[in-house]
This record gives C-alpha cells, structure tokens and sequence, in this order.
C-alpha cells in the first residue's frame, strides 16, 4: 500500500494489489490517492451537510505533505516538464478545494487543524524527490512539531486565497 501511495501517474506505474469482489478474486491498479483525494475524514454526505457523523471526535489533525497556495515556476515546454507542472497544479488545486470543503466540519462540532508546507520553509528542490530538500523539509517539521508550531501557519482563507 505504501509504495501504491507513491505511484504517481505518469512518472511511476501503478501497483497491483489482490481484492476479492463478488466472489472473484482479482488483482486492482492503485496510485497516489492525491489524484482523486488527499485525505479522508468522513464520507460525502457528510460533507455535504446529508448527514450526520457517528461518534465524530472533537478535534481532527491533518498533515497535508503539499503547499497550498500557488507558486511562479518558470518551465520549459517539454512534454514531461508541462505534464509534471500541470498534475502538480491540479493536486494543489483539488487540495485547496478539499480543505474547503471539510472547513464544513464545524457544523458537525470538529475542529480541524491543518499542517502545510507554508511561507515558514523556503528551501527550494532542483528536481522531485531530490534528497537534500526532502531532509531539509523533514528537519523544519521536526522543529515545528517540537515547538508546537506545526499546525499555527495555516490560515484557511489565505490559502484559498493564493497567499
């Protein structure tokens, strides 16, 4: 499952995984969940206000392992570079709206706490998945969650917003 969730479409296959549905077994192809969701905390419904939560906690963290607000990147115009660029835009993009769309969960009493790659970590990565930004970015969410500043720099409008 987990190298299922590092399947980005395009740049790494998908994974086969065994299931069993309607008495068959049969092997299903997972990637990044990114693409459809980033996170999942109760069902649509829900969401949409249709329904109620079950045993709903009082307080939800989420982790979301992206920046949320846009950023300028100059890009040449190779067919991998502007397909790498589009899907990046279009997961920060479905990120933003899936924030806003859970924000709904105060009507059900939860508060919910987000943790983003925001202003406060200005590495940039030279190409993805590159070693030295991933360490840096590990070490600042270390910092933060020892200090207990994690989940304080977010601020939903202004991510929406793009700032």
């Amino acid at each position: 499952m987990l190298l299922a969730s590092a399947s980005i479409p395009g740049l790494f296959p998908p994974v086969a995984i065994e299931a069993q549905a309607n008495g068959r077994t049969l092997q299903e192809l997972h990637a990044d969940g990114g693409i459809t969701t980033p996170f999942f905390l109760a069902p649509e419904p829900a969401l949409l206000g249709r329904g109620r939560l079950a045993r709903a906690p009082a307080q939800a963290y989420v982790i979301v392992n992206n920046q949320l607000a846009p950023e300028f990147q100059v890009t040449d115009r190779t067919l991998i570079t502007v397909l790498g660029r589009s899907l990046s835009a279009a997961v920060k993009a479905g990120t933003r709206a899936a924030v806003m769309a859970h924000a709904a969960y105060g009507r059900h009493g939860i508060a919910l706490q987000f943790a983003t790659i925001d202003g406060r970590f200005t590495a940039t990565s030279k190409a993805p998945f590159e070693q030295a930004y991933m360490k840096s970015l590990f070490v600042h969410g270390e910092k933060l969650g020892r200090e207990g500043a994690a989940f304080s720099g977010y601020q939903l409008g202004a991510a929406v917003a793009g700032r």
